[in-house]
């Protein structure tokens, strides 16, 4: 009623799956693309219609993230598939595209064709944590004593990965310019908020981040 959120923002908690998983915000999402994009975001409101030509259900929804609010439509086919799985007030990531014949149009429509919760993310293993230093700053026996004992603690789903940075603090990439990682075969981790201040108190705040896995 009030157009605010009073306990804080729904997709505050998925702030790294926003930034990681989206190509685009409610803010860009009227701009046509012969691409499929993503976005993430709170569906606020699900409403059903049914088509005046085939009879078939589908639906229109409003989405909300932390640059305002945009609809999107899901036609009849995909629909059946995500009637049972999108749910008023659930944060998803939503994969879909545009109709040929908007192109050109101020606000093209987006049209949803899949979805996926955002709470699936993390425990999926698309997202990995990634400890970022240089070859002459590395850590110290002991540091890397503590950080497998941390990791060895948390136990969970989500991959390791060490980023190699240049000694100007940019990222070595191989020849196909993507930024070297090597990724542990010892440790997957549960990345829960603990796990990754412990980490950060370790190696520094900008040490330790999550990724793509």
């Amino acid at each position: 009623m009030l157009g605010f959120f009073i306990s804080g923002h729904p997709l505050a908690k998925y702030r790294a799956e926003v930034e990681l998983f989206g190509t685009r915000t409610t803010a860009t999402l009227g701009i046509w693309s012969p691409q499929k994009v993503t976005i993430a975001a709170v569906v606020t409101v699900v409403k059903r219609q049914v088509s005046k030509k085939s009879g078939a259900e589908y639906a229109r929804l409003t989405l909300e993230d932390f640059h305002g609010a945009a609809e999107a439509l899901v036609f009849p086919e995909a629909w059946a598939k995500l009637s049972a799985a999108i749910r008023a007030d659930g944060a998803y990531l939503l994969t879909g595209g545009y109709i040929a014949r908007d192109r050109g149009e101020e606000q093209a429509p987006f049209v949803v064709e899949s979805a996926r919760t955002l709470d699936e993310l993390r425990p999926s293993g698309a997202i990995g944590v990634a400890l970022r230093w240089t070859a002459a700053n590395r850590p110290q026996p002991e540091t890397t004593r503590a950080i497998a004992a941390l990791c060895a603690a948390h136990p969970g789903p989500t991959p390791v990965f060490i980023e190699w940075r240049s000694e100007n603090g940019g990222k070595e990439r191989d020849e196909n310019g993507t930024p070297v990682r090597l990724r542990s075969r010892s440790f997957r981790v549960d990345a829960a908020d603990d796990l990754l201040a412990a980490l950060r108190d370790l190696l520094g705040a900008e040490a330790v981040t999550l990724v793509r896995a």
